[in-house]
């Protein structure tokens, strides 16, 4: 795990293969009915305020190039956007990010699950979300001071417009 604390005691937070979301219908159910074993994204970026978590996202890595594989990446992504609905509040909720070619389309922001190639990583879009939501949880959670240039928010238009 790494952690990054400021002084007014927001955290962001990276964990590698660790299950540190509540489980979801995915896990309770794998649980009563095969016995265990939780979901572990690859990476968790958790943005945290007096030991709450106040959002997250979760990163799917493949090193690959066969679609197929790729595909059964992304679907995993898709799984854990789900499972974790409660803590994947802000945008994206989930990425695949591929050692193999590029991907065949560009990030798109309506999207909640996003894919990019190791090449690409880490997208424009998404940096200056988890900035922006780093910024916001500090507002919502009364951090004074932590109103930069954009008032708040992202000064890139594509990330202003998801609130």
């Amino acid at each position: 795990m790494v952690s990054l604390a400021g002084r007014d005691g927001m955290t962001v937070r990276l964990f590698y293969n660790q299950s540190v979301l509540g489980p979801g219908a995915a896990d309770r159910g794998g649980t009563h009915y095969l016995g265990g074993g939780r979901l572990r994204p690859d990476i968790t970026l958790t943005i945290e305020q007096a030991g709450r978590i106040l959002d997250a996202t979760v990163i799917e890595c493949k090193h690959s190039s066969d679609p197929s594989y790729l595909l059964g990446g992304y679907h995993e992504a898709v799984l854990y956007r789900w499972e974790y609905t409660d803590n994947l509040t802000g945008w994206p909720k989930a990425i695949l990010v591929s050692s193999g070619p590029p991907m065949g389309g560009r990030v798109r922001t309506e999207d909640d699950v996003v894919a990019v190639d190791w090449n690409a990583w880490p997208p424009e879009p998404v940096i200056d979300s988890i900035c922006a939501r780093v910024q916001h949880a500090a507002l919502a959670a009364g951090v004074s001071g932590a109103v930069g240039p954009g008032g708040g928010r992202s000064e890139n238009p594509a990330i202003r417009d998801l609130g």
